[in-house]
């Protein structure tokens, strides 16, 4: 029986509602205790009776649980009055995918930003082991925002459950059924893939099949299976091809096409296997789109592509200690930089293509999940003064080796090796280039093989974030040539650094970075990387427009810089201008997919503006990168507090602290999670051992959190003006929830009009 508005549900009052359909009746609500409005879902009696249809609304719940995204929507609780089953969910203000299908299709822009939202939202969803099995326009919301929200997860499968069960064997036996037949055909026929016809096993390639068929209804009004009954139908979807995109309408790309045509793909296996895939490629087209290129295939098999796209492996060690991991690494990254010179050439990024190195995977894989079509391996061997190094390029498309080498030289020899290298692999593909520069350009070369060492070294170090090895191994590097530009700014890089992550004074730290920047800027040309040093060090000192300069001027330079992007989105969101900093993120994830680093400033900055459910996908999925990332565990503390999950922000920053050895951070963040979450023993304790370093330390920002949690104000101002004429990083981070407990004091007031920051 339908609730009428005022009905009470637990601490839950009906306001009206809002739909209803074979798994539950959905209505607006209001949480009497928080003062907010959700979607509260009511299992009806009579599924309440049924074991099986109550078994499929408790997983509903675990599944929808599981998931975090900010294209995914959040539920908020499952709870019980009496013999009344319901749960809670986040309510989305908008209209419904169906709703906004236009005959002809939406623009393309529009296309591709939902179909991007889309497949980001099914990469977390399949990550964590669920299917959907019923994507279709109905569950997705385009809130009033313009925002997309994936929704009913009811007939959501763990991957991971048995085939066969009785629903399965049920699906088949109901296809004649009405086109929507919530809770009997388990999925929704015009959506469904050909194995969820046939009632077989369902994996995540059945998404994205559905993922298919609804670019395609965005891209052109019409779906591209039809028929005047669900039996006709079904017949289209497991026997027919779908007129092409192209044919249908004429400023359709061809890389979209055959993006969708792939998901379209009657089997599984000849789909793309992974809705990171499609969401990597989808971005890709939307790069295409934005620059102005049609992006449509080649005319022929003899029309040259104007892009050779190539990944470069980390050289294989095969020295018999098995200790030159810093050199091989560091001569696949030389000579990815050279081929980043080469018009025409598209290389993966660094820490992407390393990351898929060592997976273990066949370079058929590794190209997938790169996008790319070329893939340049090789080997180092080292025997006191000698070195022996192999290379080999393979277009993984044929199989085919294009060219390959082998180098016995003097260890002195390592600058040529590396470019003749590059040079061998430009003209395996030179055919394939546009017009523009295909030498291979000079270099800054260290003139002691020692100090090359050190500088691979650091770089090495900086990667696996071991910033005080890296500083010793730059340190030998300039001493040893001190006429070697790139170390004189690897540096300076780790200088600044380790200042912003307190571990030495920023004001000092700052200072010497210059010094070094104008020793490198002596030597060679500007670059990127002394660039972002730079406006780095501008935002520790808080000079804002210097430090935009510099930024800007080195994405000039070098317009897919990682780090650059994502710390600039991060200063944009530190004075709250997430509308502005977004792309920056965008693009850092679109340039290095497959790291943690750019989904990781993605959720920082969401977390500085006040969108804690929307940072934590992307949190997560740099935890899924990298789960030791230290930065992330940190910002998930961070966004579990906010969120109220206090025993998942204790166990994130207990994570923490042992992660990153009890430094001072550590301790002050599990102690503000501790504090707030009502255990002040434990939290007293840490402020103990925080305040226990040895005196001159570095002042720690979340001290400050700590103590306003505990109520101590006056001490956490004390803290904050400290943090204040040291110049520390964080007392930058204003919007960030540790600042809450401060944030209506007078003196908070002060603080943001000194450092020229907006209220959160």
């Amino acid at each position: 029986m339908p609730l009428s508005p005022g009905t009470r549900l637990g601490t839950y009052e009906i306001v009206a509602p809002l739909g209803a359909g074979g798994m539950g009746e959905v209505y607006r609500a209001k949480d009497l205790r928080l003062g907010r409005e959700v979607a509260l879902k009511v299992l009806p009696a009579d599924v309440a009776t049924h074991p099986d249809r109550l078994a499929r609304f408790e997983r509903e719940a675990r599944t929808v649980a599981g998931l975090s995204h900010p294209n995914i929507v959040v539920l908020h609780s499952v709870e019980d009055d009496g013999d009344v089953r319901f749960l809670t969910m986040e309510l989305v203000e908008g209209q419904s995918l169906d709703q906004h299908v236009e005959p002809g299709g939406l623009p393309l822009a529009r296309v591709l930003d939902i179909g991007i939202a889309l497949a980001d939202a099914l990469t977390t969803a399949h990550e964590k082991g669920v299917v959907h099995r019923d994507l279709k326009p109905a569950n997705v919301m385009l809130t009033r925002e313009g925002r997309v929200k994936v929704l009913d997860f009811g007939l959501a499968k763990l991957a991971a459950e048995p085939a066969g069960s009785a629903t399965e064997a049920s699906q088949a036996a109901t296809l004649a059924a009405p086109l929507t037949s919530a809770g009997f055909v388990v999925g929704t026929v015009p959506y469904m893939a050909p194995e969820q016809v046939r009632g077989e096993t369902v994996d995540a390639r059945t998404d994205l099949f559905a993922l298919g068929i609804l670019l395609y209804e965005l891209a052109t009004g019409n779906r591209p299976f039809t028929g005047a009954t669900p039996a006709d139908v079904t017949s289209a979807i497991l026997r027919d091809a779908p007129k092409p995109l192209t044919r249908v309408r004429a400023d359709i790309p061809g890389d979209l096409e055959r993006v969708v045509g792939r998901c379209l793909e009657k089997n599984p296996r000849e789909r793309f296997q992974t809705a990171l895939d499609v969401c990597n490629e989808l971005r890709r087209v939307r790069q295409t789109v934005e620059r102005g290129e049609s992006g449509a295939p080649p005319a022929s098999r003899d029309t040259p592509p104007t892009q050779v796209s190539i990944a470069v492996l980390p050289f294989s060690d095969m020295s018999a200690t098995k200790d030159q991991e810093y050199l091989c690494e560091g001569m696949a990254e030389e000579i990815m930089n050279a081929l980043t010179q080469i018009a025409g050439i598209r290389v993966a990024s660094r820490t992407s293509a390393f990351r898929e190195g060592r997976s273990g995977d066949d370079l058929t894989a590794i190209a997938h999940a790169l996008s790319v079509g070329h893939v340049l391996e090789g080997s180092v061997r080292t025997a006191g003064a000698r070195l022996r190094v192999t290379a080999q390029l393979t277009d993984v498309a044929s199989g085919y080796q294009l060219w390959s080498e082998r180098f016995d030289r003097e260890a002195l020899d390592v600058f040529a090796i590396q470019d003749e290298i590059a040079a061998g692999v430009v003209g395996a593909v030179k055919a394939r280039l546009g017009p523009g520069s295909r030498a291979v350009h000079n270099r800054a070369r260290a003139h002691d093989l020692e100090a090359y060492r050190s500088y691979l070294k650091g770089r090495h170090l900086r990667a696996v974030e071991d910033f005080a090895g890296a500083l010793n191994a730059f340190q030998e590097a300039v001493r040893l040539d001190p006429a070697h530009a790139p170390s004189w700014t690897g540096l300076a890089e780790v200088t600044v650094f380790s200042a912003h992550m307190g571990v030495i004074m920023p004001i000092a730290a700052c200072t010497a970075a210059r010094k070094m920047l104008a020793t490198a800027k002596e030597l060679e040309d500007e670059s990127a990387e002394g660039l972002h040093v730079e406006a780095f060090a501008a935002y520790l000192e808080r000079r804002w427009d210097a430090m935009e300069s510099a930024w800007r001027r080195a994405l000039e330079l070098q317009p897919d810089h990682v780090l650059a992007l994502g710390s600039f989105g991060i200063s944009l969101c530190a004075r709250q201008r997430l509308d502005e900093a977004l792309p920056f993120f965008e693009r850092a994830r679109q340039a290095d997919p497959l790291a943690s680093f750019p989904y990781n400033l993605t959720g920082w900055g969401l977390l500085m503006c006040g969108k804690p459910e929307e940072a934590l996908g992307h949190i997560e999925q740099a935890l899924a990168f990298q789960k030791e990332d230290a930065t992330a565990i940190v910002a998930l503390c961070i966004a579990d507090v906010a969120l109220g999950r206090f025993d998942e922000a204790i166990a994130a920053g207990e994570l923490g602290a042992l992660v990153m050895r009890r430094a001072p951070m550590s301790l002050g963040l599990l102690g503000w999670a501790l504090a707030l979450a009502g255990r002040r023993d434990e939290a007293q304790r840490l402020l103990e051992d925080l305040r226990a370093r040895p005196a001159g330390s570095p002042t720690v920002v979340v001290e400050a959190w700590l103590l306003g949690a505990l109520g101590k104000f006056n001490e956490a101002f004390e803290v904050l003006g400290r943090a204040e004429e040291e110049y520390q990083g964080m007392v930058s981070y204003t919007g960030l929830p540790g600042f809450d407990s401060l944030r209506s004091d007078p003196r908070f007031t002060a603080l943001l009009k000194r450092l020229e920051l907006s209220p959160a």
